[in-house]
């Protein structure tokens, strides 16, 4: 997850922030002109470097991955850390990502936000910004789950059920799953199995 700093819509001096899309991100890589950047993802136009990741966040990326793979049926796959299109603005790199299709579906092009069935932050330091300014971007992307595995805490947060634009959106359901518990995995409205929280944690 990337560090975010909440930008005014005008600096000190009062010129207005120019905000990227996407496209012009993208554009951006493939010429070359990010090539000896940091590690960058596009969140509502703006640049944010992404955080290095500790071993205990990765160990739970990994197990995570992988106990969801076990249980996916054919047409959706699993990715983790990889770009996904939100929003014209927003290009994030969340943890993982259940998405709808063929992996080769998306030979050309990063999965939109209607191709997402879950998505999943895992959170050490980065929770005030998955709590926050991503929660709100996901639910106003309608993705229909997002998935906060808070490491500090040692639970995990399902959030269902999204509403809103902008700065209103939000997700209106929410189940805590501490670690004796297991959660249900849930695509569709049909559940495919349970994950134990205390396997996943490091």
């Amino acid at each position: 997850m990337a560090t975010e700093v909440q930008a005014p819509p005008r600096t000190e001096t009062g010129w207005k922030l120019y905000r990227l899309s996407v496209r012009q991100f993208e554009k951006m890589i493939a010429t070359g002109i990010l090539d000896k950047s940091p590690r960058l993802e596009l969140v509502g136009g703006v640049l944010l470097e992404r955080m290095t990741k500790n071993q205990p966040h990765n160990f739970t990326v990994g197990q995570l991955a992988d106990a969801l793979r076990a249980i996916l049926p054919a047409g959706w796959f699993v990715d983790e850390e990889k770009p996904s299109e939100i929003d014209r603005r927003s290009r994030p790199e969340p943890d993982i990502t259940i998405i709808r299709g063929k992996r080769a579906d998306f030979r050309q092009r990063s999965p939109l936000a209607k191709d997402h069935g879950l998505v999943i932050e895992v959170a050490d330091t980065s929770y005030a910004q998955d709590k926050g300014t991503m929660w709100r971007r996901y639910a106003a992307a309608r993705i229909p789950c997002y998935w906060i595995v808070n490491l500090a805490a040692k639970q995990i947060e399902v959030y269902t059920d999204p509403a809103g634009k902008g700065r209103l959106a939000g997700y209106r359901g929410n189940q805590n799953y501490g670690v004796d518990m297991q959660v249900p995995v849930v695509l569709e409205d049909r559940e495919l199995g349970r994950i134990s929280v205390r396997d996943v944690l490091p």
